[in-house]
């Protein structure tokens, strides 16, 4: 474990340079605002709210990398295989959570993630609420997504998580609804060392394919002509 710690200006700045780039990442409850400091290949997106989804599509109607999922983070994650993808990222998410469904949603991420589990949340209890027929900060109809449920600390997570902290961030003049201090937050990071292992019993004709598609990947002679086999040519 290990702790850093951050003014308000250094803050952003500062973190990104523990974010790892990828070829698949997962992003949950992204609202109308995809979280693009990790650079990617693939950005799923899971979100709950399909005015949000409907947002992000008006934008970047034609940014292929960008999948989306309309269902809770939960739901979203038990779709996924064990290992598959290579970062989960939950920003300004967790805290909308009750306590034992935030404990849920991080181990269904540890058990998706390959390389980083990425969480950014207030430090601590940070209150927000709405009332019947007001709108969210967005102006849109999503207020039952926008209540906090939850407050976090760095104990939460344990020893296997490295911790970047900002004591004063979201601050009292600057919040965009009445909060009675400042508060702190923090992301916490779990940076993870996959090993693939071989399941028992492979069928022989799948050990072979996967044979074969390492020689295509050699880019020999050989390979453009397994390549062509394997693809109906003569």
């Amino acid at each position: 474990m290990a702790v850093y710690k951050y003014k308000r200006e250094e803050f952003m700045t500062g973190v990104k340079r523990f974010f790892t780039p990828v070829n698949i990442l997962v992003d949950i409850g992204c609202g109308i605002r995809p979280f693009v400091d990790i650079k990617t290949k693939v950005h799923i997106c899971i979100e709950p709210y399909k005015e949000y989804i409907d947002i992000i599509q008006g934008y970047c109607p034609t940014d292929s990398h960008y999948v989306f999922m309309n269902t809770d983070g939960i739901t979203g994650l038990k779709t996924f295989a064990d290992n598959s993808v290579d970062t989960v990222c939950m920003v300004d998410l967790i805290e909308h959570l009750e306590k034992d469904d935030g404990f849920e949603l991080l181990r269904q991420a540890d058990r998706i993630a390959r390389q980083q589990v990425i969480v950014f949340t207030p430090l601590g209890y940070f209150p927000q609420e709405y009332h019947a027929g007001e709108k969210d900060a967005w102006g849109m109809d999503g207020i039952q997504f926008q209540q906090h449920k939850s407050g976090w600390h760095p104990e939460d997570f344990g020893n296997n998580w490295d911790f970047h902290i900002c004591e004063k961030y979201h601050l009292k003049e600057a919040c965009h609804m009445p909060i009675d201090k400042d508060y702190g937050c923090f992301f916490a990071i779990k940076n993870k060392i996959f090993r693939f292992i071989e399941p028992a019993n492979v069928p022989d004709f799948v050990k072979n394919a996967a044979s074969q598609k390492r020689i295509i990947n050699t880019g020999t002679k050989k390979g453009l002509f397994k390549k062509n086999k394997l693809l109906g040519g003569k």
